[in-house]
């Protein structure tokens, strides 16, 4: 029996977030407002990381652990001013912080697989030219299991 989960991730207290010059406003509700017209394109506007050192940062990871060979369906809850200028990525990364692989997505929701050789992942906005964000989350969500063929091998008497 395969259940599905899912996460729901707000902005959080995570200080990596582009802070040069730009105005966040978090609301009660748990969304932010961000502004800023000046961000150059590519740049990173908040990431979130499933594991990270305590004692370095003393926060909490903001992602949930990921089942490897899993798949899963990432979407944003969103609002960008002009309309599709935030991209999604999602970094892979091994057991030193090293990229494995990088997932880009120019839309607001995104499929993809947990790769066997990774040890976390991170999820981040990217700007592409973006002024004005309205963030309410981001809604990670488990949706199987990659199939792996077997053969059955055969052996006569």
């Amino acid at each position: 029996m395969f259940r599905n989960k899912k996460s729901e991730i707000l902005w959080g207290l995570n200080h990596k977030a582009y802070m040069y010059g730009s105005k966040i406003v978090k609301r009660q509700d748990g969304s932010v407002q961000f502004y800023n017209p000046l961000v150059p394109s590519g740049t990173e506007i908040q990431s979130w990381v499933a594991i990270q050192n305590y004692q370095a940062g003393r926060t909490q990871p903001a992602l949930p652990l990921l089942k490897k060979g899993h798949s899963y369906d990432l979407t944003a809850n969103l609002e960008a001013v002009p309309t599709g200028s935030v991209f999604l990525k999602v970094s892979f990364l091994d057991r030193y912080d090293n990229e494995i692989k990088q997932l880009i997505e120019k839309s607001t929701q995104m499929t993809f697989v947990y790769p066997h050789e990774a040890y976390t992942y991170r999820i981040s906005l990217l700007s592409a030219g973006v002024k004005e964000l309205d963030f309410y989350n981001l809604k990670l969500e488990e949706t199987g299991e990659e199939h792996v063929k077997t053969t059955e091998s055969y052996s006569p008497c």
